[in-house]
């Protein structure tokens, strides 16, 4: 009896376990190495089928930075529509030079290769930045190693956020002298984070590709933590099911133990109970006499 409610105990301890296990979400299960992969190249260059040397400006800015909206306006997270949209986007509007309508300032921002050909500014076709430039600079940037995880990421935001620099109520990341990210000497070549004092978080955000990676981040860590969590629950499991397999076996030999003890005590009666007729009756022909 104590082992059957050992054993009813390990299963209900199992079925509660069991019923705590964490379900992975659809994004979760969604989350293979080349969705990942697809993930970060979506962030980096505005489309998974890109490289650095086939980046377009269609692709890391949305449309032609240069056709309709102006340097300060594409380099400010406040805008409408908010940019940069794209890390590459972003490094555009703090290494890239200025031209026209701006004075570019004499020495490269980031170095000579970051700096760019033609350099862009104003809102004109012909004052965009070249593809060409743009290839340039992604192809001028490091490449990770090893794998991405949530804690890489959320590193790597982490140390984009101590590039901000305050000024009044706006925050900025790159050269800035004054005035709005137009790339002139006089103005700076940096990313406008308008409204950056009052709401830090909500304002940095506005970067879509930093969102998505804060996004991607957290998958991560949660598909993690419940793969964790499922794997204690999965140990947790196995030693109950080996303690119930124990518990049986042990239950199992105590009961051969006793029968076996119950009948050694039966026949030692029987052959007793013998004797005694042997004693009260000699002639009996079953007793032995000699």
């Amino acid at each position: 009896m104590e082992a059957a409610n050992a054993i009813r105990a390990l299963a209900d301890q199992a079925r509660e376990l069991r019923q705590t296990m964490a379900t992975l979400t659809p994004d979760e299960k969604a989350l293979s190495t080349s969705e990942i992969t697809k993930n970060l190249k979506i962030a980096a260059f505005g489309s998974d089928g890109a490289t650095r040397a086939t980046v377009t400006l269609k692709g890391v800015f949305g449309a032609d930075p240069g056709t309709s909206l102006p340097r300060q306006q594409v380099c400010d997270a406040g805008a409408t529509p908010a940019g940069p949209r794209t890390a590459l986007e972003t490094l555009s509007c703090v290494c890239t030079k200025a031209i026209t309508s701006a004075t570019a300032p004499t020495n490269p921002a980031c170095d000579k290769k970051a700096d760019g050909g033609s350099g862009w500014n104003s809102g004109s076709a012909a004052n965009q930045p070249p593809a060409a430039d743009v290839q340039a600079l992604a192809q001028s940037s490091g490449k990770g190693t090893g794998t991405v995880t949530a804690d890489s990421i959320n590193q790597a935001v982490e140390e984009l956020l101590h590039l901000v620099r305050i000024d009044s109520t706006d925050g900025y990341i790159g050269a800035r002298l004054g005035g709005n990210c137009s790339g002139g000497s006089g103005t700076g070549i940096c990313v406008k984070l308008t409204g950056y004092t009052a709401n830090p978080a909500t304002t940095i955000n506005k970067l879509q590709w930093l969102a998505n990676l804060k996004n991607l981040a957290d998958a991560l860590e949660s598909r993690q933590d419940k793969h964790n969590a499922n794997q204690n629950a999965a140990a947790e499991l196995k030693r109950a099911a080996a303690q119930a397999v124990q518990i049986a076996k042990e239950a199992k030999f105590l009961t051969i133990s006793a029968i076996n003890t119950k009948k050694a005590a039966a026949d030692e009666a029987t052959t007793a109970v013998s004797n005694r007729a042997c004693e009260n009756h000699t002639t009996n022909a079953t007793c032995r006499t000699d």
